[in-house]
């Protein structure tokens, strides 16, 4: 019972010392503002970064142009952005679209014609082939409707048979009628598993990748609020006061257990708003609570290693030095775990065991 009183005693004291701290506190409002704000925008933003950028011009103004146009916005391959042309050429040279497509002025009636050539203007970057990969995506969407149009042109020369032919607007309703028929549904379809051989919905979207960045740079945020508050320790070590406050029975295991404490406390609602951030953005709210304990319980590794830091380094100056050291190297070890098979086609075993790289690991599981 001494020492569980001990530890409240310990974690309430270093609890009251932390948001006393202006440095800590000013450190915790920020990184809290960062998962709320920075984190919800990048989520918010996520899908059409993770999209190919292009610009649609149509000038065509018939209801079958715009229904493709709708159509090319539906497609999660691409993030459509309309305008003039003159903005579109802006956003081409500047790089914020890889492409244009222009639709001709008769572009849908080319298309129930069942024409297929010169029904769109492609404007690209000499030497970028992602035009080449955005114009089949387009073809894809023309497809049917060129397809049926040729096919009933076919149709219309068949010799009469016992039966009327059908008129085109009864070819057509009745071609409609066999999609997603049984014995005429031919649309592809792929199995998705995870890297363990589980069948899962959807594939990977490349939007996860922006959401892991964030992921890093939180992780990074953690860290900064558990380091400024293990300086209060060494500060404690350092006047003298830890040793003194020993003196009353405080045992090492009950010093160090309230410090833990009182770091997961202090870090619960950051951890809280980065989890909430994180799995509502990425439709994956049943992983709240999973995402919450994982993020706490980096955060508590973190302020162990700061805690055992703080105890073994005499210096103030060497102990803010060697964790400021500490704190970048394992940031950039996340992204490096980030970009692995990008960048480099394999990393070093210890790298994968930074607490910053199993985060993003355990993240990265969650998201998926």
């Amino acid at each position: 019972m001494r020492m569980l009183s001990d530890i409240a005693v310990q974690t309430s004291l270093r609890l009251k010392l932390l948001f006393k701290d202006r440095v800590t506190a000013a450190v915790l409002v920020i990184a809290s503002a960062f998962f709320l704000f920075g984190m919800e925008g990048l989520n918010s933003g996520a899908e059409e970064r993770s999209s190919i950028p292009v610009g649609v011009l149509s000038r065509d103004d018939s209801p079958g142009a715009a229904e493709f146009v709708r159509r090319l916005g539906e497609l999660e391959s691409l993030y459509v952005i309309s305008g003039s042309f003159e903005e579109l050429e802006r956003a081409l040279e500047d790089g914020y679209v890889r492409c244009i497509l222009e639709l001709r002025e008769d572009f849908a009636e080319r298309i129930a014609d069942g024409k297929y050539r010169n029904l769109i203007n492609v404007y690209s970057v000499e030497g970028d082939n992602v035009a080449t990969v955005i114009a089949d995506i387009a073809a894809g969407e023309m497809m049917y409707e060129i397809c049926l149009a040729q096919c009933y042109e076919a149709y219309g020369e068949l010799p009469e048979g016992e039966r009327r032919k059908y008129t085109k607007d009864e070819y057509e309703a009745y071609a409609a009628s066999l999609i997603g028929a049984e014995n005429f549904d031919f649309a592809f379809r792929f199995r998705f598993v995870d890297s363990a051989g589980r069948e899962r919905g959807t594939g990977i979207q490349n939007s996860v990748f922006y959401r892991q960045a964030a992921a890093v740079v939180g992780s990074m945020l953690l860290a900064l609020v558990q380091f400024a508050a293990m300086a209060g320790v060494h500060f404690e070590k350092q006047q003298g006061i830890l040793a003194r406050r020993k003196l009353t029975g405080l045992s090492r295991t009950a010093e160090a257990a309230g410090n833990l404490i009182a770091a997961g406390v202090l870090s619960a609602g950051m951890s809280s708003i980065f989890a909430w951030c994180a799995c509502s953005a990425a439709g994956k709210r049943e992983n709240i609570f999973s995402m919450l304990w994982t993020t706490l319980l980096f955060s508590i590794i973190m302020a162990l290693i700061y805690y055992i830091l703080a105890t073994v380094v005499p210096d103030l100056l060497v102990f803010q030095a060697a964790g400021a050291l500490l704190m970048l190297g394992a940031g950039v070890c996340g992204f490096l775990s980030l970009v692995e098979g990008v960048m480099f086609r394999e990393l070093p075993g210890w790298v994968r065991w930074v607490p910053n790289s199993v985060f993003l690991r355990k993240f990265t599981e969650l998201m998926l």
